[in-house]
């Protein structure tokens, strides 16, 4: 039986990029829904951990969990308080996830590959 791993260097590097960007989203998620009291941004934040966690254990429910969370990060972007800055910022490292995410590359190798 193989070990739970968080990262596995043995995907391409599209997903283990992507695997390494859910966890940094996600902890900033967390810590700004916690701090502004946004509880979607928080349901997203854990929805990107967990997925990327699955992807990272080469579990298919997991790569689409992590692209619904970042999905909804991005309507978030736009629905939320954020300052102009903010936007961007936010708007490029989501749209950065979801590309590594949705990329040809990642998505046949997780039709093939995934359990």
């Amino acid at each position: 039986m193989e070990a739970q791993r968080f990262i596995n260097r043995y995907q391409p590097q599209l997903l283990v990029t992507a695997t390494m960007l859910a966890y940094i989203q996600a902890v900033f998620d967390l810590l700004t829904g916690l701090q502004y009291g946004y509880l979607l941004m928080v349901v997203a934040a854990m929805g990107k951990g967990l997925g990327a966690f699955g992807i990272a254990n080469s579990k298919r429910l997991g790569y689409y969990v992590c692209i619904a969370a970042t999905v909804i990060g991005i309507l978030l972007i736009f629905v939320l308080d954020y300052s102009l800055f903010g936007r961007l910022l936010s708007l490029v490292f989501e749209g950065a996830l979801l590309g590594a995410l949705l990329h040809p590359q990642s998505r046949e190798y997780t039709k093939i590959w995934f359990e």
